[in-house]
């Protein structure tokens, strides 16, 4: 197994208030991590950020 550093959240959403966070915002996240090599993590996250938000 490989471990594969994918980039933190704080890169894309910044210092974004939770209520500012759109569609937009949450894909790209999960394009910059697909793109690290990351695509379960990434699709982990979508799922937990559409739950909460």
């Amino acid at each position: 197994m490989t471990f594969v550093k994918k980039p933190r959240p704080h890169k894309v959403f910044g210092k974004l208030a939770p209520t500012a966070i759109k569609l937009k915002h949450v894909y790209s996240h999960s394009s910059i991590c697909a793109d690290a090599g990351a695509f379960a993590e990434a699709n982990k996250e979508v799922t937990l950020l559409f739950a909460v938000l």
